[in-house]
């Protein structure tokens, strides 16, 4: 149950170590009845950020992209210099991304280590900071490193983090087609900016951006907080399940392992004997404890007489475990 209730606090409850997170969202498009997704692009995270005025700070990210790095399997995330800004972390070794780093015409190849990627793979080296690695057979330098339990805003943090503009080092495929990749936007809504009139000067925007721009579109913004979206329903459920295991799992014992009366072999249906299988005892129980004394020293299970017709429906040992069983 500990290690459910930890799974669950991971992914659904606990939000990450960015401050006034609760001012962090994600600009989106509604899926279309197809079931796709109108992404936006670099070019478009661009003009969102010198033509609106609802975020205080804007990043653009590709994430979850797996390859190796010197040989070892490493999770990167891709963001744009302003990622650190909008979350407002700093880095307890080195630096962070400047803005020089992503520059579109090319950038620099460095990387910043979240926690989890300097223990896994440099066992917490603390002359990290300016060693060198091959991604795809480039050198990127190690400029920086995160702090423990920093995972950006996502459920689990990334190895390390990379400037978006370096995303054809990371993904060869789409060298030279980097402005057609589909990117996340990510913002802090403003002091006083609320979410409900964000949404609707992004929906004027994007619906202004273009002639051919279908204007059934609209933008949602989605609360990013690091744990995984879950209805507010779903999440009081879930909340309370856990708080059940957590709260009372010696009462949840008590009830899945109390005596289970039988019938004596053999006997008829009017003359019976409720026995009780010790072995499934509530072992907390004292009375249990001298039950199941006495049947190991005469070697064999003892029987209990037949409940009083005032007794039936009663627990067989005692008013104290309330279960209604039947002699």
């Amino acid at each position: 149950m500990a290690v459910l209730f930890t799974v669950l606090n991971v992914l659904l409850f606990r939000t990450d170590s960015v401050p006034d997170i609760t001012e962090i969202y994600a600009v989106e498009r509604p899926q279309q009845a197809n079931g796709d997704s109108s992404q936006f692009t670099r070019q478009r995270f661009e003009a969102l950020r010198s033509d609106t005025n609802v975020f205080t700070e804007a990043y653009a990210a590709v994430n979850d992209i797996d390859l190796r790095v010197d040989g070892r399997m490493m999770a990167v995330n891709l963001v744009s210099a302003s990622f650190f800004r909008v979350v407002r972390v700093n880095p307890i070794m080195g630096r962070a991304l400047s803005a020089a780093d992503d520059d579109r015409a090319g950038g620099n190849p460095v990387l910043v280590l979240s926690d989890k990627g300097w223990q896994r793979q440099f066992n917490r080296d603390p002359n990290v900071i300016g060693r060198t690695v091959l991604v795809t057979g480039a050198p990127y330098e190690i400029v920086g490193v995160m702090p423990e339990g920093f995972r950006g805003l996502e459920v689990s943090a990334p190895d390390f983090w990379a400037p978006l503009a370096r995303l054809g080092d990371f993904v060869p495929d789409v060298r030279g087609s980097e402005d057609k990749v589909g990117i996340e936007i990510i913002g802090r809504l403003k002091p006083g900016v609320s979410m409900e009139s964000a949404r609707a000067q992004l929906a004027a925007w994007d619906s202004n951006q273009s002639a051919t721009t279908d204007r059934t579109m609209s933008i949602e913004l989605v609360p990013r907080r690091g744990t995984v979206p879950q209805p507010l329903e779903a999440h009081r459920g879930l909340r309370a399940a856990v708080r059940r295991v957590r709260i009372d799992p010696v009462d949840r014992l008590r009830k899945r392992r109390e005596p289970v009366a039988r019938p004596r072999r053999g006997a008829s249906a009017g003359n019976r004997h409720s026995t009780v299988d010790w072995r499934i005892a509530a072992p907390h129980c004292p009375a249990v404890a001298d039950r199941k004394r006495v049947a190991r020293v005469g070697g064999r299970r003892r029987r209990i007489p037949r409940l009083a017709p005032r007794a039936r429906g009663r627990c067989l040992l005692g008013d104290a475990h309330h279960a209604r069983r039947s002699g």
